[in-house]
């Protein structure tokens, strides 16, 4: 009887050490991405790495021409990048793989977006940065390469705001 017990428990420690270990090791994942190793190709026909924006502060901010609260949200983020870019603020909307290539390039021009528009034509980009799965999920990457903040809906712009003058 004793013997079953100390087996239980001991199995019961294995697991709660497992299920740690994997949480850490998710949450280094979705926080230690290695920045430079993405690219993304810009509906331009250009593309862009992110080592190129090393010591900047760094917006990305997955979305679809389909989703409301994406292109509600656009121009509030237009706003905040003409404000900060001078100090050091990047952006890049990337559109998810799914989307209208040419939806996305007309809506980008007539909005006059500021800052760069990459299409995720296969899904990889988004792959990359976790799995993002809705839209609009605005990733936020301090000067040194680390991912500092992860919205998974529309953002507090108020909240962003400070957020963004604190990293730069």
């Amino acid at each position: 009887m004793a013997a079953q017990r100390t087996t239980l428990g001991f199995t019961r420690i294995l697991l709660v050490v497992a299920a740690l270990f994997i949480a850490f090791w998710a949450y280094r994942m979705l926080t230690d991405k290695p920045a430079s190793q993405t690219t993304f190709r810009l509906v331009d026909g250009s593309s862009v790495n992110l080592n190129h924006f090393s010591g900047q502060v760094v917006v990305l901010n997955f979305w679809a021409t389909s989703c409301g609260p994406c292109l509600r949200e656009m121009p509030h983020l237009a706003r905040t990048y003409e404000r900060y870019s001078p100090r050091g603020l990047e952006m890049i909307a990337v559109a998810v793989y799914g989307d209208s290539p040419q939806k996305v390039v007309n809506y980008a021009r007539s909005q006059a977006l500021p800052f760069k528009v990459a299409y995720d034509s296969t899904g990889s980009v988004a792959k990359d940065w976790g799995g993002i799965r809705y839209t609009p999920t605005t990733i936020v990457i301090d000067r040194q390469g680390r991912v500092v903040e992860r919205f998974t809906s529309t953002v507090d712009m108020a909240q962003f705001n400070r957020l963004i003058e604190g990293l730069l």
